[in-house]
């Protein structure tokens, strides 16, 4: 991965192995990430609207806006 952020060709491939049923573990060793990035990419972007399912289009349109929208100063992670 390079940079920040996982790549629209990373989400299509964490879609594309979810539908197969591949566990997050294999996910993250086939893209060579760590697997709490590929936890917290579930995690975050499963659009409920999307029944639980999810998908890379949604996904990188959801990221898009959280990008844009920084959270207020007093919010600590």
């Amino acid at each position: 991965m390079q940079g920040k952020y996982l790549t629209q060709k990373e989400r299509f491939y964490i879609e594309k192995r979810r539908g197969e049923d591949i566990n997050q573990a294999t996910i993250a060793k086939e893209l060579k990430l760590p697997r709490s990035t590929i936890s917290r990419e579930l995690r975050r972007n499963t659009d409920p609207a999307f029944n639980g399912v999810y998908s890379c289009r949604r996904t990188d349109s959801l990221a898009r806006v959280r990008r844009h929208n920084p959270l207020p100063d007093n919010v600590f992670y």
